[in-house]
């Protein structure tokens, strides 16, 4: 209830996550589940529910380049040292970020838009349909 509330907080335009990789993305996913506009790298499996079911990005991707983790990142049974990570374009991050600072400033339809994906996230991620 508290995290959602931070989602639905009239200071919160959007959700900014730059990770090197998400299994599922809770938190990614509970930012479009509660209607706002998400700025990340395309890929991991956050394309789970930010790509709709028509193949369509629902989301402002992020480009990223595929390397390995550094060294440091090795953590035994967990990270193993050939995993691979996308590290997002410092470029194409600003101008995502942009975009979306934009959208949000010029016009209501991109919260109209995030607000419709939101409802169609709450059918597609029901218990009924997920149990």
């Amino acid at each position: 209830e508290e995290m959602h509330a931070l989602y639905k907080h009239s200071n919160i335009d959007a959700m900014v996550l730059f990770s090197h990789g998400e299994g599922f993305g809770l938190p990614l996913f509970e930012a479009a589940y509660s209607g706002l506009p998400v700025v990340t790298v395309g890929w991991s499996g956050h394309l789970d529910f930010l790509v709709d079911e028509d193949g369509r990005e629902r989301f402002y991707p992020v480009r990223y380049d595929i390397n390995p983790i550094p060294d440091e990142a090795f953590w035994e049974g967990v990270i193993i040292k050939e995993s691979m990570w996308a590290y997002p374009q410092e470029k194409s991050a600003k101008q995502q970020m942009r975009l979306c600072y934009n959208d949000l400033s010029s016009n209501s339809s991109v919260i109209d838009t995030s607000s419709q994906y939101a409802a169609v996230l709450h059918e597609r991620f029901s218990k009924e349909k997920n149990v």
